[in-house]
C-alpha cells in the first residue's frame, strides 16, 4: 500500500465567508515547476524524485498523477508491490509526450501534478457571489474550497414531510491547485438534521474551464453568477420531485442499486447497520433485482426515508466519501415514478 508514503491534504471547517476570505488573502501563493515526466520516479523513502530533486507529495496529488498521466488505475496501483509501482512510473513516464507542472505549497509539499500548465480561477472573486446566501458549511484545504449554502432568494423553505423543513441552495467547489475547475450544483438541505444532497446535471450544474492563463476575474465572476442564477431556476421541479418521494416506496431494483452504491462508498457492514438491513436480506434483494419478473416489485423501503438515511450517512464522512453519498442522494430525485432508475 503506497498510502503511507504520502501526506493527506486534511480539510478544515471554516466558520464563515469572512474567515475564508482572510485565509485566502493571507495564504502564501502556490508555486509551480515544469517537470520532465521521464525524470519522475518514486524513491524507496517515499519521496518523489524529479529534475534531479526530490520532495514529499500529497496523497491526492500522487493519485491524480498516476491515474491521469501514467494511466495506472488507482485500485491496481494500491495493490501491486512497491517495486512494480516504481517500475511502472519510470517506464510509463517515458511515454508521456507533454510536460508536467508540479504545484507546491509554501512548505515545499508537492500538492498536485497537472498537465502542461496550471490554469485556475482564484476563489476570492467567486465567493462574493454567496454573501447573500445562508452558509451551511465551508471546507478548505490545499485540495480546494467547498461552500454549501441555502439561497434565500427562494423565499420560504418547504416541508415535504411534517417536521422535515427543506431548503435549496448551492454546492460550490473550486481548486487553486488544479484538482477541480470552479463549479456549482444544486444542493438540497434537510435543515433539522443538516443532511445534504447534491443534484445531478439534469437539475442544473455550472462548470467553468480555463483554457489559457491570464483571466479577467470580474468577467469570470459575472459569467459564473449568470450561470448560477440559470441553474437555480429549477426550484419548481425539485420541490415537485421532493413532494412525491414521501408517498412512494422503492422498487426492488432501486433499493438494490442504492444499497450497493452506498456499500461501495462505506462498506457493506456499515450499510447494513445504518439502513438496518440483514446481510442475507441484502443478498436476496440483489438477486431479485436481476430477475425481470421481480425487479419492479415494491419494497417496504420508503423513498424519502431511504433518501434521508443516505444523506445522513454522508455526514459521518469527509470528502470524497461524503460527496459520493450526497450525489447518490441527489440521484434519488431521478428515480422514475414507475420504478426504473436513471443511469
Amino acid at each position: 500500500m503506497y498510502d503511507t508514503f504520502f501526506k493527506q491534504l486534511m480539510p478544515v471547517e471554516v466558520e464563515n465567508l469572512d474567515e475564508l476570505r482572510g485565509i485566502l488573502e493571507n495564504r502564501p501563493p502556490y508555486t509551480t515547476e515544469t517537470v520532465d515526466p521521464s525524470s519522475i520516479f518514486l524513491g524507496d523513502d517515499g519521496l518523489i524524485n524529479y529534475n534531479g530533486k526530490k520532495s514529499q507529495m500529497s496523497l491526492e496529488g500522487f493519485k491524480n498523477m498516476v491515474v491521469t498521466m501514467h494511466r495506472i488505475p488507482d485500485p491496481f496501483a494500491k495493490r501491486i508491490p512497491m517495486d512494480l509501482l516504481q517500475y511502472n512510473i519510470i517506464e510509463l513516464g517515458k511515454t508521456i509526450n507533454y510536460p508536467i507542472q508540479f504545484v507546491f505549497n509554501d512548505e515545499g509539499l508537492i500538492v498536485n501534478a497537472v498537465k502542461e500548465e496550471l490554469r485556475v480561477i482564484p476563489s476570492l472573486p467567486l465567493i462574493r457571489l454567496f454573501e447573500n446566501h445562508e452558509v451551511k458549511k465551508i471546507i478548505h484545504s490545499d485540495y480546494g474550497t467547498q461552500i454549501q449554502t441555502i439561497n434565500p432568494s427562494f423565499g420560504n423553505k418547504f416541508e415535504p414531510k411534517k417536521g422535515d423543513i427543506t431548503g435549496i441552495g448551492v454546492n460550490f467547489v473550486n481548486s487553486e491547485t488544479g484538482f477541480w475547475d470552479p463549479g456549482a450544483e444544486t444542493l438540497i438541505w434537510q435543515l433539522v438534521c443538516s443532511n445534504g444532497a447534491i443534484m445531478s446535471r439534469r437539475f442544473g450544474k455550472v462548470k467553468m474551464r480555463i483554457k489559457r492563463p491570464g483571466i479577467n476575474e470580474d468577467s469570470v465572476a459575472r459569467t459564473f453568477q449568470y450561470k448560477l442564477e440559470h441553474m437555480l431556476s429549477n426550484f419548481g421541479l425539485i420541490t415537485e420531485r421532493m413532494n412525491t418521494m414521501t408517498d412512494r416506496n422503492l422498487t426492488v431494483q432501486n433499493a438494490a442499486w442504492i444499497f450497493k452504491a452506498s456499500s461501495k462508498a462505506v462498506g457493506l457492514d456499515e450499510v447494513c447497520e445504518h439502513f438496518q438491513i440483514d446481510k442475507e436480506d441484502y443478498k436476496d434483494l440483489r438477486a431479485k433485482a436481476r430477475l425481470e419478473e421481480h425487479k419492479d416489485e415494491e419494497t417496504e423501503y420508503n423513498v424519502h426515508e431511504i433518501y434521508s438515511k443516505v444523506t445522513n450517512l454522508a455526514n459521518n464522512y469527509n470528502n470524497p466519501i461524503r460527496r459520493k453519498l450526497q450525489v447518490l442522494g441527489g440521484k434519488m430525485f431521478e428515480l422514475d415514478i414507475l420504478g426504473g432508475r436513471t443511469n
